[in-house]
């Protein structure tokens, strides 16, 4: 079968289980081996996915490497990889020996000042202002991803119950806690939102997946979906003219550390940012340092030299 039916073929059973985000990801991996097969060889048609060999890919790893960075390249060549694997490729499990490392980057982290003073980036002047104020207070405030919350709609917020309940990375779904301050931030939200889409009725215009909690305006106040990175452009300008270097993941890591600095353990950690693995809160966020280990420490030792001066927990071990 041609490599452009097989890849019609996975994108569509790709495409009912993941987010549109993931599927924008692998039509980028095609396209960059495209950009490769052509350069390499100009008028041949594409591969048999089928017939790809070990070499072959060695030498597309090769081509990534000569332009990409480390991270991007391991995206791009997994992404291809699930594609040869899905086509039946006897060579795949010797391509994923080949599997490019991907490397640590310094973790960053926003100062509190930094946190605060992105907090208060917008007012609540016009409902384009409270919309990307709403949208950083998600973010920053529960450690959501940025796509989790770029993708929301009303049916998923619950200000009764207060929490979130989200479809994350690899079709899981978990619920993220609304504290109250965000809560009340919402309220607001919510009834300004409301306000607009009567508005947007009246006008006969309709709001993007029905009830999405943010999408783009145009400069005649009409709804749009909102474009991969429309608001992180917009809210990075901003930031930039207050000193400040944008990027929403590093809501993420800043929260992760703050809970590490409150000496709870990373099983914490990682159910507020909804990792399934721990070892990602640690590897790629904050690692838990041992310095907030020693009131616990000195409480166990304390114990089991008999100087613990609460009865009642001493009596409890005995």
């Amino acid at each position: 079968m041609k490599w452009e039916e097989m890849e019609e073929e996975f994108k569509l059973i790709k495409s009912t289980k993941n987010n549109p985000k993931t599927i924008k990801s692998y039509e980028k991996a095609f396209r960059k081996f495209k950009v490769y097969w052509e350069e390499t060889h100009p008028g041949a048609p594409l591969p048999d996915p089928k017939e790809f060999t070990m070499k072959d890919m060695a030498m597309y790893t090769l081509w990534l490497k000569s332009k990409y960075q480390a991270n991007y390249v391991e995206k791009l060549y997994s992404n291809l990889l699930q594609f040869f694997e899905f086509c039946g490729n006897p060579d795949v499990y010797r391509m994923k020996e080949l599997r490019p490392k991907r490397e640590k980057k310094p973790r960053v982290y926003y100062s509190l000042k930094e946190v605060r003073e992105l907090l208060d980036l917008y007012d609540e002047s016009s409902f384009t202002n409270l919309m990307l104020k709403t949208l950083i207070h998600i973010i920053a405030l529960t450690g959501m991803r940025a796509f989790e919350a770029e993708n929301l709609k009303w049916s998923q917020v619950d200000l009764r119950e207060n929490y979130f309940t989200l479809k994350g990375k690899g079709g899981k779904w978990r619920k993220v806690i609304i504290p109250q301050p965000l809560r009340e931030l919402l309220t607001r939200y919510k009834k300004a939102w409301d306000g607009y889409k009567s508005f947007a009725e009246a006008m006969g215009w309709s709001i993007p997946g029905g009830d999405s909690l943010f999408f783009r305006i145009d400069e005649n106040g009409r709804p749009w979906p909102g474009t991969d990175r429309v608001f992180y452009n917009r809210i990075r300008r901003k930031a930039g003219k207050i000193g400040i270097h944008f990027n929403f993941k590093k809501f993420r890591a800043t929260l992760i550390k703050l809970i590490h600095e409150l000496n709870q353990p990373s099983e914490i950690a990682a159910l507020i940012a909804g990792h399934s693995d721990i070892k990602t809160t640690i590897d790629f966020y904050h690692e838990l340092e041992i310095e907030v280990a020693r009131p616990i420490a000195e409480e166990v030792v304390n114990l089991i030299l008999g100087r613990d001066n609460d009865e009642g927990r001493t009596s409890s071990h005995e």
